[in-house]
């Protein structure tokens, strides 16, 4: 530490000399709050490490909660697309199975 003094006294002079002490300072103030906070982080992890907390439980409801049930909307029912001009005709009627004459009308 003193050859770091003396190392700035002669680089930058007596003047800055305070400043760099100051600066300095609050250096070494911030390195020994992060180097106690790595401490005491470590030292927690390893107490939990040799006792565990014990697992959590959570109390069991009374009454199960009533489940909803959701029905599928029925869709309305669709004609086959038919598309203009393209009109089905039913097939011609059979002739009678007993032998009597058949006219059609069409």
């Amino acid at each position: 530490m003193l050859l770091i003094m003396v190392a700035v006294l002669i680089l930058f002079g007596g003047k800055k000399m305070p400043d760099f002490a100051r600066g300095l300072g609050k250096t070494l103030k911030e390195l020994r709050k992060a180097t106690g906070e790595v401490e005491r982080e470590f030292k927690r992890v390893m107490d939990e490490a040799e006792n565990p907390p014990p697992p959590a439980t959570f109390p069991k409801p009374s009454i199960p909660a009533p489940i909803a049930r959701i029905e599928p909307a029925s869709a309305p029912e669709q004609k086959p697309s038919q598309e203009p001009g393209s009109e089905v005709t039913p097939p011609p009627p059979s002739p009678p199975e007993d032998g009597s004459e058949y006219h059609s009308d069409i």
